[in-house]
């Protein structure tokens, strides 16, 4: 198989120069606010999901802080349930046409334990400082307050991953490395998150050939922004990825891809909060818990 560099499953230690471009990722995010509204299909997965999640906390939020500003069906429901609502976006046309602070998410600046919640639908996984983001959002947190979130993460785009790969494709980085599941957890836990809690569902989505993948993929903010970016496909490249993902179509001729979206959450600590048991302190015995019943 041949190496592709930057094909490896991203760590949570920013390298010195930084894998994702900004000027990219702003060029992006603002195309996304010259879309056709139900381009981006992701967007109302994620933030059905996230809403939902929220349903479950039995309390209210007053101060909340939203990271992106490319649904606006979430900013409407969460002015909606009369929160303070502050938006932070980094397309700088996005941002002005929402109201919302012009800045990336592991650059906010501002006074620390300001919200009680802050979701995040979708952007970690192309943040430079993954780390430093949510230190920042951490410290942005009042005690007790709540950070939810969710992106594409680890496992995701599988065949256009292997198609990219195909004999006769120059051998460079294209596809963003993607964010390592397990270590998500340690990561909050490791920044001062109390309660961490991570997990995936997976999303399938059947395509008729991978240049409408890639439209969804440029409509919800997904496409590559790596630093440099890589060489454009000649027209040979392009067709010998689109037929080598194009061979893995099921009997009906579409391709399912899929999509792991990765759903993260944590609280500030705050003495009420439920503390871990201390290990050793349990009065049952595995074996007794794994007896059949009589």
């Amino acid at each position: 198989m041949k190496h592709r560099p930057g094909r490896h499953k991203r760590g949570m230690s920013q390298s010195q120069s930084p894998l994702f471009s900004p000027l990219r990722t702003r060029a992006q995010r603002d195309r996304m606010a010259r879309q056709p509204a139900g381009a981006n299909f992701l967007a109302p997965i994620i933030a059905d999901t996230l809403l939902d999640r929220l349903t479950m906390v039995t309390r209210e939020f007053s101060r909340c802080l939203l990271v992106g500003a490319h649904d606006p069906s979430l900013i409407a429901h969460l002015n909606g349930t009369g929160t303070e609502l502050t938006i932070a976006e980094a397309g700088p046309r996005l941002a002005a046409e929402n109201g919302a602070l012009a800045v990336e998410a592991d650059a906010i600046d501002l006074p620390f334990g300001s919200f009680d919640l802050i979701l995040w639908p979708g952007g970690l996984d192309s943040i430079n400082d993954v780390p430093g983001a949510l230190v920042r959002l951490r410290a942005l947190l009042a005690p007790d307050g709540l950070l939810l979130g969710a992106f594409v993460g680890d496992g995701s785009l599988p065949r256009l991953r292997r198609a990219v790969m195909a004999d006769g494709v120059r051998s460079i980085a294209r596809m963003h490395p993607q964010i390592d599941l397990a270590a998500m957890g340690n990561l909050l836990q490791r920044v001062g998150f109390a309660l961490p809690v991570v997990d995936v569902e997976a999303l399938t989505v059947r395509y008729g050939n991978m240049f409408a993948l890639v439209r969804d993929l440029r409509a919800g903010g997904l496409s590559s922004r790596l630093s440099p970016a890589p060489a454009p496909l000649t027209r040979e490249e392009a067709a010998r990825i689109a037929a080598a993902f194009a061979a893995e179509a099921d009997p009906d001729g579409r391709i399912g891809e899929q999509f792991r979206l990765v759903h993260f959450s944590g609280w500030a600590p705050h003495p009420d909060q439920p503390q871990p048991a201390r290990r050793g302190s349990g009065t049952a015995s595995l074996s007794e818990a794994l007896k059949p019943q009589k």
